[in-house]
């Protein structure tokens, strides 16, 4: 297999590079014969009792490890490793392992997982916390002995199961606290932050404060004794900790820990509050989907937690998408139009209308389109219409991952980008209205946007809005596929007037 493509993790992509791999694998292999077997089967010689048969040897059947290698691998193109995980649950659905096997068996799992992006894991990290469970019971655990457990924490805390990996990570963090090797999967991180990360965020849904609490001060320990600018990591931890003693009534340890944190850096009062925006970050993201109003409040109350981390830009951004929320929807304001005539709001009163906001070099939405084109078929006909919407950027990511700028590796004109979105449209198959917004080259803002990114406050790729048929903003954020169809089902029911 010949690969060519870009570096990813699940949520951003890295401009794409001219890295190519042959990769060779097999997914399953025939043993040799066996000697013993084909002796004990000889016909014995007349007047002579049969030879005992041999006692059967195992015979190999799929190489999990050279599936597992050849997926990771595959890595840079996301079409060939979204294929070759998908290969997953059919080979290795109701089917039991036992030694370095059952270790393989696990990991494909959690490939499969983080590829699929499902709403509901469970059985899939059921399986990987069985499959783990088994090899680090088997006599030779020890060759990957740190990734199993690592992952098999990530596992149990996902599914709540909160006793054994507590226990587990107690051992975890002090065998492997200095010396822990990088993730395989997870982007940028060791195992042991891995496995913490994972365990203090389902600790924190669970609401078991003082578990969190215990995880917690262990981590930020461990971020306090980083040799590098562990700025970010911290900040997030303590926020976690802050979290879990506010939840308990603390102050005066909540008054120790920001002064703590503070004595880490030169600016002890950005990372204070950075540390208190991170926990504000969290509750505007949960309450968000329930209460829009309550979330736009937290928002505005943290403009200054905003401007002394200097992120004045998101809480600009942050405010326009909250103020959506049960308010008319703002123009449909677009340059160039892909599948259809220029569409407005008016022309489309009455219909339940998505907006679903991509990038050519966002990863995660390359892999959405599937999903968003099979989602608009399937209410095309209750009056759904699903537009697509993205902006020049100077350069495009085609299908193949190649990076295509102008000449001497400028940027792209708006005349030279609009028929290369085109044609990227055309070759991943998407059928649906595409609006191409031109960012605006006259204004003072550091990174502008095109005119309907920018006024739907879009935050991340991809993301999308739900208008309803009066024209009213229900929605606008990360799609998630069940709670998308509950909300589109929702308003299919509505009266448009």
């Amino acid at each position: 297999m010949r690969l060519r493509g870009q570096a990813c993790d699940g949520k951003i992509c890295l401009p794409p590079t001219d890295y190519v791999a042959d990769v060779r694998f097999a997914v399953a292999r025939k043993a040799a014969p066996n000697p013993a077997e084909a002796k004990a089967a000889e016909k014995p010689k007349e007047g002579q009792a049969a030879a005992p048969a041999a006692k059967a040897e195992k015979r190999p059947g799929m190489d999990l490890r050279a599936l597992y290698e050849a997926i990771l691998l595959a890595r840079p193109d996301r079409t060939a490793y979204r294929k070759l995980a998908e290969l997953v649950p059919d080979l290795l659905k109701d089917k039991t392992f036992s030694g370095e096997d059952a270790y393989y068996a696990g990991m494909l799992w959690l490939v499969y997982d983080m590829q699929a992006d499902k709403d509901d894991d469970v059985v899939e990290m059921t399986q990987v916390a069985k499959n783990l469970e088994a090899y680090l019971g088997s006599p030779d655990s020890s060759r990957n002995a740190e990734s199993a457990e690592a992952n098999l924490i990530a596992a149990e805390a996902s599914l709540k199961r909160f006793e054994d990996p507590l226990k587990l990570f107690e051992e975890f963090s002090k065998h492997y606290r200095w010396g822990s090797k990088p993730h395989d999967l997870g982007t940028f991180l060791t195992n042991l932050e891995y496995a913490e990360s994972s365990l203090v965020r389902a600790l924190a849904e669970a609401k078991r404060w003082p578990d969190l609490e215990k995880v917690t001060r262990q981590s930020l320990e461990y971020w306090q004794n980083q040799r590098s600018n562990a700025g970010g990591a911290m900040a997030d931890t303590a926020s976690y900790l802050v979290e879990a003693l506010e939840a308990q009534t603390k102050p005066e340890d909540l008054a120790r820990v920001r002064e703590d944190v503070a004595k880490k850096f030169n600016d002890g009062e950005k990372m204070t509050a950075m540390v208190d925006l991170s926990l504000t970050r969290r509750r505007v993201e949960k309450l968000e989907k329930a209460d829009a109003p309550a979330a736009l409040k937290l928002v505005e109350g943290a403009k200054d937690l905003y401007a002394k981390v200097g992120w004045e830009r998101d809480y600009e951004t942050s405010m326009r998408r909250l103020k959506l929320h049960g308010n008319p929807a703002p123009l449909l304001e677009a340059d160039a139009w892909v599948n259809s005539e220029p569409l407005t709001l008016e022309a489309l009163r009455g219909k339940v209308i998505v907006l679903d906001f991509w990038m050519t070099w966002c990863g995660p939405c390359r892999k959405a389109f599937p999903t968003m084109e099979a989602f608009a078929r399937k209410h095309a006909d209750k009056d759904v219409v699903v537009i697509g919407v993205t902006e020049n950027q100077g350069f495009v990511l085609n299908h193949e991952g190649n990076r295509l700028r102008g000449e001497k590796d400028a940027k792209l004109t708006w005349d030279e980008e609009v028929p290369l979105v085109r044609q990227f449209v055309k070759d991943f198959g998407i059928t649906v209205p595409v609006a191409i917004g031109r960012v605006p080259t006259d204004t003072k803002e550091e990174f502008p946007s095109a005119p309907m990114l920018h006024d739907y406050g879009v935050p991340f790729f991809p993301s999308v809005a739900v208008i309803d048929r009066k024209g009213i903003v229900h929605f606008m954020g990360y799609p998630e596929e069940k709670a998308m169809e509950e909300l589109i089902t929702k308003l299919e029911g509505e009266p448009a007037s």
